[in-house]
């Protein structure tokens, strides 16, 4: 999976994580995520299941929604640790473009719009990669639909609404 040009977008020129692409000369333009690079002839990647900076995140957010602590000091926190410098004030916003950033090709961001009731909205300019995607919040796209092996052997199973 290639990396979107809008995603390296986010990333500022002093950002460690903006040299966690590589490309190849066979196919210009595009980059791949190198995160987690895992051992070549095993072809096996190192899988992270949490992360320090994930559970900064998620206290920032929280705090920015009404919960005990100081966003901007748990923000800071993984900023500052990428080369970054501080903030001075912090948005929900923010917080989501870091985990945007941080948590890339993690299996996130699909969860974290589902979880905050977002968009999901692809630039057109992105079509080269993604196709043209738009799926507004709240929208039956965002359940999957059920297995036809699953509908075929359970006869109380109902199909999720619109498959």
């Amino acid at each position: 999976m290639c990396a979107s040009n809008q995603l390296l977008s986010l990333f500022e020129a002093a950002d460690v994580r903006a040299n966690l692409y590589k490309t190849e000369a066979d196919y210009p333009g595009f980059s791949w995520p190198d995160k987690y690079p895992g051992k070549e002839e095993l072809r096996v990647n190192n899988v992270v299941v949490l992360r320090l900076s994930e559970m900064y995140l998620i206290r920032a957010e929280a705090a920015l929604n009404g919960a005990a602590g100081t966003a901007i000091n748990d923000y800071n926190a993984v900023r500052t640790n990428r080369g970054l410098a501080a903030a001075a004030a912090v948005t929900l916003s923010d917080v989501y473009n870091e985990r945007r950033r941080e948590l890339c090709f993690e299996g996130n961001q699909l969860w974290d719009l589902s979880r905050t009731g977002r968009s999901l909205d692809i630039d057109p300019a992105e079509t080269n990669i993604a196709g043209d995607i738009d799926i507004p919040f709240p929208d039956y796209r965002w359940a999957m639909p059920i297995d036809a092996f699953e509908m075929d052997n359970n006869p109380n199973m109902v199909q999720n609404p619109g498959y």
